[in-house]
């Protein structure tokens, strides 16, 4: 599969899973819980969850490593993985934006 592609539906995922860690009701009492923790890792973790943007850096972190074809020819290949992190965290806000546009009009009461 072509690098871009793979960077792509990576990102996509990247995308479904900061979404869903963030927003979703299945992950609401453990998001309420750290906000109400005590400790300051707890504080921190609370604040990671509030935010789809946020969590999608970490949720990349992990990937940049499993996805070893590199995307750009560049001088070090650590400077190619930077550049495919930011780029899931890129495509991944965009994804996230695509799904929270989709998933709004349900969330509308109507009077």
């Amino acid at each position: 599969m072509h690098p871009l592609v793979e960077l792509l539906l990576a990102s996509l995922a990247v995308a479904v899973a900061s979404m869903t860690l963030s927003k979703g009701a299945i992950f609401r009492s453990l998001r309420e819980r750290l906000k109400d923790s005590k400790w300051r890792i707890g504080l921190f973790l609370g604040r990671l969850l509030a935010c789809p943007f946020c969590t999608s850096f970490w949720v990349a972190a992990p990937i940049v490593f499993i996805l070893r074809e590199p995307v750009f020819v560049t001088v070090h290949p650590v400077a190619d993985g930077i550049l495919r992190w930011l780029l899931l965290v890129f495509g991944a806000a965009i994804g996230a934006g695509v799904i929270y546009m989709a998933y709004a009009p349900m969330n509308r009461t109507e009077d």
